[in-house]
């Protein structure tokens, strides 16, 4: 269920309609908290909107389950930011 809505996240993201995103995104982590992918992805759009503590806050859960090394440099660039 979290893959349908990173899906549709993707899909928005596609249209440039970055709210919608962000709200399928959200929908993804009610289902898995954990998920990597709308972690990361609610990331990189706090990150578009200069929301750097929200950033920070997403790029570390997207650690907890499957860390990338692009996690950390987002991460890194947050606190680099603030």
């Amino acid at each position: 269920v979290a893959a349908y809505y990173n899906g549709l996240g993707d899909l928005y993201i596609a249209n440039n309609e970055l709210t919608s995103a962000g709200a399928f995104y959200e929908k993804a982590l009610e289902q898995e908290f954990q998920n990597h992918k709308s972690n990361y992805a609610l990331a990189s759009l706090a990150m578009a909107r200069n929301d750097q503590a929200t950033a920070a806050f997403y790029y570390e859960r997207a650690t907890l389950k499957q860390p990338q090394p692009h996690d950390y440099a987002g991460l890194s660039q947050t606190y680099l930011q603030t």
